[in-house]
């Protein structure tokens, strides 16, 4: 079965008509062209696919970036880290049939909100140019084309009062908890399968270990709009190793003005 994925093109080729591929070929790894292409790859903004049928039905979005796919369902962010990025292609073919990387696989890692609401209201912000494309075998009808991207992901009320926004670049996920006036941020519970080791560092960094790999949720950053000017409110993680577990411990911050927590996953 052939598959292909393409993006900001209206011209689509048929997979299994065509075998031709362009190739850059980039001298060494520590070469200047490869390192320049390596940090401007790293600032694009993350594109996030809307689900029309190009993978599991429980996922509402997802995004491809070098080296791993991120899945978002309605509470839960499943990502699927790639050990060769050769094997992309190969990795990242799912039909309308497939499942949900597994937890007991040891590239894969899943975030999910602890007793959240298990039906927010899920969608798509700031639409992007282009569209994506899936040629799925020879069949046109299992073909899924003029996939919409976005810039953004938000999840309404994933616990009262709360919404999350899910954004970032090549390099990093990023995603605002927005707690409203009154709600309460002490509700936030993470709970992560899938990492061999789970740890504070000395930088209030949270670092997951799975095979091969290091994931790591800088200490999450906090502010206020307070008459017109940001205002910075100290945060940390709070962990629970026996349940495996992440709370977020918010001081001194002003209970009836909105209230945005930004943890950062690279």
């Amino acid at each position: 079965m052939a598959t292909a994925a393409m993006k900001e093109s209206d011209n689509v080729t048929n997979p299994a008509n065509s075998t031709e591929r362009a190739v850059l070929r980039l001298d060494s790894a520590d070469s200047p062209m490869r390192v320049l292409a390596s940090q401007t790859y790293g600032k694009l903004p993350m594109r996030f696919e809307a689900n029309q049928g190009q993978t599991d039905s429980r996922v509402k979005f997802l995004s491809r970036g070098s080296g791993y796919t991120l899945f978002l369902t309605a509470n839960e962010a499943a990502l699927k880290l790639r050990k060769e990025a050769g094997n992309q292609e190969k990795s990242d073919n799912y039909s309308t049939s497939s499942s949900l990387p597994r937890p007991s696989s040891l590239t894969s890692l899943r975030m999910r909100l602890v007793n959240s609401n298990p039906e927010p209201r899920v969608s798509g912000v700031d639409e992007m140019p282009g569209r994506s494309h899936y040629l799925i075998g020879n069949d046109a009808r299992q073909w899924r084309t003029g996939v919409r991207n976005f810039g953004r992901v938000k999840c309404e009320s994933v616990y009262p009062g709360i919404d999350l926004v899910y954004y970032g670049n090549q390099q990093q996920l990023e995603y605002d908890f927005v707690v409203m006036p009154g709600a309460r941020p002490d509700g936030i519970r993470l709970a992560f399968t899938g990492a061999r080791s789970m740890e504070l560092d000395e930088q209030g960094a949270l670092v997951l270990r799975v095979e091969g790999s290091e994931v790591r949720l800088l200490k999450p950053q906090a502010y206020q709009m307070v008459d017109g000017e940001q205002r910075v409110v100290a945060a940390q993680y709070r962990l629970d190793g026996q349940r495996s577990e992440v709370g977020l411990v918010v001081d001194h911050y002003e209970p009836g003005l909105p209230l945005v927590i930004d943890p950062v996953l690279a």
